[in-house]
């Protein structure tokens, strides 16, 4: 009976490990893992042809989604200016001081966007993303959005209207993806939508999954049943 209680209590055990470890897993989730020293000054543009990293004309650019190990899609240029690339903390965006940890971050201007395909989603399950924002010191003013998309339907997850802040916020918005949506590789997108001048900063993008209350009733309860039924072998 002691043998059948612990093998119960090790299946539950296990099934309790999987269901609060559901963090789909993000590449380059800080955007650390490439550099974006723009010939030292401290950011680069993406740009959608060529690969040189030290292009300083009009100002520094890169295309950035040629490079190994970035994890993300940069949006191309839009129109008119702007659009998305990566910034250090000190470079003259002036982002405002970077969160513990941090050394680098994406930015989005003028429609830029930025993008990564991630695996592991379910359909009408409950996720958590979250991510550290913040808005170039004196121009802030700008929206940015974050979406999700399997490539039939796309859902907006929130949007964030930075004002003038002068520090980075860490940002959590829970979501249940839609049920029509096709289980298991859907895109991430954020967008900056406001035009002009007005930047938005990004980094340490995470998404977990989110129990249901129910689970972790079900799961609670079932540890204290057999709980109970030790307690009562051993005083038998």
């Amino acid at each position: 009976m002691m043998k059948n209680t612990l093998r119960i209590l090790g299946v539950l055990m296990l099934l309790g490990a999987t269901t609060f470890a559901g963090t789909i897993s993000i590449t380059n989730a800080n955007f650390s893992d490439v550099t974006a020293n723009g010939c030292g000054m401290g950011y680069v543009y993406q740009v959608g042809v060529g690969s040189a990293p030290c292009n300083l004309l009009p100002y520094p650019q890169q295309n950035l989604n040629g490079v190994s190990g970035i994890g993300w899609t940069f949006g191309q240029p839009p129109e008119g200016g702007g659009g998305d690339g990566l910034a250090t903390g000190n470079s003259a965006f002036n982002p405002p001081q970077l969160p513990t940890g941090v050394t680098q971050v994406a930015f989005l201007q003028n429609g830029g966007n930025i993008s990564q395909l991630l695996s592991g989603f379910t359909a009408g399950q409950k996720y958590t993303l979250d991510f550290y924002l913040g808005e170039r010191g004196g121009m802030g003013n700008q929206t940015v959005e974050a979406l999700i998309t399997d490539g039939q339907h796309q859902y907006s997850i929130g949007s964030w209207n930075l004002g003038y802040s002068n520090s980075f916020v860490l940002e959590a918005k829970t979501f249940t993806l839609p049920s029509n949506f096709v289980s298991g590789n859907e895109t991430l997108m954020f967008l900056g939508e406001s035009t002009g001048d007005s930047t938005a900063f990004i980094s340490s993008v995470g998404v977990t999954y989110t129990p249901e209350p129910v689970t972790l009733v079900l799961f609670g309860s079932g540890l204290v049943g057999i709980g109970g039924v030790m307690r009562r072998r051993l005083i038998g």
